[in-house]
């Protein structure tokens, strides 16, 4: 039990050593028009049509993306904390 314990917290701390920096960065690539710009993050009356639309709605013609739950965790964050990744 002990050791499992430590092995766990030291998995947990490599990790943190290895990542923790990075969440001081802002948007990348995609994320400006798939999070910033986009209404269904921005507005919780827009939940049921992400679901009976696809991944790229309004930014792209690739129709082949069925993300819904994608969608539904950026409109939650979003709405806990705003426009700060």
């Amino acid at each position: 039990m002990r050791r499992t314990v430590f092995v766990v917290f030291f998995i947990a701390c490599v990790v943190a050593i290895s990542f923790g920096n990075t969440l001081s960065y802002g948007f990348v690539w995609d994320d400006h028009f798939l999070i910033g710009d986009s209404y269904f993050v921005r507005h919780w009356s827009a939940l049921p049509k992400i679901f009976t639309s696809h991944f790229w709605a309004g930014h792209a013609d690739w129709k082949m993306y069925y993300r819904p739950l994608i969608n539904v965790t950026y409109l939650v964050d979003y709405h806990l904390w705003g426009l700060r990744p």
